[in-house]
């Protein structure tokens, strides 16, 4: 690689971390350092923003980014930990009225999604991450 493929790389990471993203490319570059590290068949569902069993969190932090919502369990479910994750509803009704003095309710979340990890390692997700 020569110096001005490096310094254009550098100038588009540079681009993608100062607007504020939270894609898929922008976490990958944020860890350059794990990220070739990884299987190919993995670095490929992380890109694609999809999980599958057995995964780390960190390899979901890099598909999916960090979760809305998080809990441990205790007792009986002991080291398991769940990941949900939400979005903006765009489409719903906010119940909004330009005749009506005040705010309208905040902008309803839809759940996208949860992932589930026992001691580590991905026991359960939903299929909206699954990898195809």
């Amino acid at each position: 690689m020569g110096p001005k493929f490096l310094a254009l790389a550098f100038c588009w990471a540079l681009t993608l971390l100062l607007s504020g993203c939270n894609t898929n490319a922008v976490r990958v570059l944020t860890n350059y350092e794990t990220f070739p590290k990884l299987d190919p068949k993995v670095r490929a569902d992380i890109l694609r923003g999809r999980v599958e069993l057995g995964y780390t969190p960190e390899m979901v932090r890099l598909a999916l980014g960090r979760p809305n919502y998080s809990s441990s369990s205790a007792g009986a479910k002991a080291g398991r930990e769940s990941w949900s994750y939400t979005g903006l509803d765009v489409t719903a009704d906010t119940g909004f009225n330009s005749n009506q003095s005040g705010y309208a309710n905040a902008t309803p979340t839809i759940f996208l999604g949860s992932v589930t990890f026992r001691d580590g390692k991905v026991i359960e997700f939903t299929n909206n991450f699954a990898a195809r």
